[in-house]
Parts: structure tokens; C-alpha cells; sequence
């Protein structure tokens, strides 16, 4: 991991919804709304930390020239990322 990987991943930990999102799309496929009800937020948030977690490469979508009913994943950088989030989380305890 370089200085600017860290970076990211300081801001997804402190962001709690960044995160949420983060670990929700690691589980499966989501749209922007699913994932709004999910964790009962609005979709301007998650539209919101979405673009974030994209232009960090570390979800993707799935079907881009969608209008509606876009699809997000979970890009293998992106799994790095959670190992990494995930370790830290269990070391606070």
C-alpha cells in the first residue's frame, strides 16, 4: 500500500457512511436505492459517497450506460481495501 492508499482508507474509516456502503456492495450487487433503503439514508448521500468510492477505484459499475438501475461491485482493489479496514477495525477492540 502507498501514502495515498492510506489516505483513502483514513477517509472511508471516518466516514461512517463511506464505509457502510463499503462493506454493504462487498456482499453483493447493489443499486443506489437498495442500498439508500438498506441503511435508510437518503439517495443524494449514497449518490454522493458512491461517485467517492468510484473515483477511488474501489467499486465499480457493473452496467454504466444505464440510466436507471445502476449496478455496484466491488473491485479487487476495493477487497484490499476492506481486509485492510476490517484488520484495523478488530485491532480497536
Amino acid at each position: 500500500m502507498e501514502d495515498n492508499d492510506w489516505k483513502t482508507i483514513g477517509e472511508i474509516i471516518s466516514h461512517k457512511l463511506k464505509t457502510k456502503i463499503l462493506f454493504l456492495i462487498s456482499s453483493k450487487i447493489h443499486t443506489p436505492s437498495e442500498i439508500s433503503r438498506n441503511l435508510n439514508v437518503s439517495l443524494s448521500h449514497v449518490s454522493n459517497q458512491i461517485r467517492y468510492l468510484r473515483e477511488k477505484m474501489i467499486i465499480e459499475c457493473k452496467n454504466p450506460s444505464a440510466k436507471k438501475g445502476r449496478l455496484y461491485a466491488i473491485t479487487e482493489y476495493g477487497k484490499e481495501v476492506i481486509k485492510i479496514i476490517s484488520k484495523l477495525k478488530e485491532s480497536e477492540f
